[in-house]
């Protein structure tokens, strides 16, 4: 079923980007800087979790309410977590960032994100219209 593979990577996104802010507080914690200066990455781990009950509203057929609140999630995370991070390219302000693989990593596991949640949103929409297609 597509709604369940997109529900994968879903889970996918979420264990990297909580590897991702994990081992910048592990840096804070043994270097005193994360990957991004003035970010709590504590913060946004709690944060993320917040996708644990969508992908279980998606996993159960709660199609509405998944669609709803993982597009509502999904546009949140484009801004914080891709146009923000372009934002301060095209300012010219990447000093924030420990290096510049910290900037694009940052922003392709968001990237990588977002296209899984609005596939599963596409997913859960088309199995709403029809069972057999997705």
């Amino acid at each position: 079923m597509l709604l369940k593979r997109f529900l994968m990577l879903q889970v996918v996104y979420l264990a990297v980007a909580i590897a991702h802010n994990s081992f910048s507080v592990w840096m804070i914690r043994t270097e005193g800087v994360g990957l991004i200066d003035g970010r709590d990455p504590l913060y946004s781990i709690f944060s993320l979790l917040i996708l644990l009950p969508v992908l279980y509203l998606g996993l159960t057929g709660w199609n509405r309410l998944y669609i709803l609140i993982n597009t509502t999630l999904m546009m949140l995370v484009a801004h914080a977590g891709i146009i923000n991070h372009l934002l301060f390219y095209l300012e010219g302000d990447l000093s924030r960032y420990s290096s510049t693989l910290a900037w694009s990593s940052s922003i392709a596991i968001n990237v990588f994100g977002v296209a899984a949640g609005l596939g599963g949103s596409y997913a859960s929409w088309r199995l709403l219209r029809s069972p057999a297609s997705a």
